[in-house]
């Protein structure tokens, strides 16, 4: 099937992204709440989080293997937020795909989208992001101007 031979010939190549763990420890450290939501399964969740070493910064975490239904359903982001405790009025979807922006919208969060995920800008645009960033690293530089900044809660995910 196409997820064993994602976690046999791609997932031991996976990278973070540049900046990756360090934009969760600087948000961590601003004062922000992180979960890891993803539609990725429960194994390759974890293995991110280790790749990532950010065990002690996350909040929580939440993958596929948690709800009835994936991406663009927003049982995930539902999940990831009631893991918080707070309202998704105090939340924001960091993702980089299409289906983050339509599941955080349909789960009542505001979403920025990042051009990691292979997306073209125009797609993303089209499903109304707060913002659109080159990737994680621009909008750490863009900290104080992005919607990040006012926010008490961010839900980070990965598709």
């Amino acid at each position: 099937t196409e997820g064993e031979i994602y976690k046999r010939e791609y997932l031991p190549r996976v990278e973070p992204f540049p900046g990756a763990k360090e934009i969760l420890k600087k948000l961590v450290n601003r004062g922000h709440t992180i979960v890891l939501a993803s539609s990725a399964s429960r194994a390759e969740l974890d293995h991110y989080v280790e790749l990532l070493d950010a065990d002690g910064l996350l909040t929580g975490t939440t993958s596929k293997d948690d709800v009835a239904r994936s991406k663009p359903c927003p049982d995930i982001f539902t999940m990831a937020l009631a893991q918080t405790g707070r309202s998704a009025a105090s939340a924001v979807v960091i993702g980089d795909t299409p289906y983050d922006v339509i599941a955080a919208r349909r789960a009542g969060l505001d979403a920025i989208s990042v051009l990691s995920g292979g997306f073209q800008e125009e797609e993303l645009r089209s499903c109304r992001p707060l913002a659109i960033y080159r990737d994680v690293a621009e909008l750490d530089r863009r900290y104080e101007s992005s919607p990040l900044s006012g926010s008490e809660v961010q839900a980070d995910c990965s598709s």
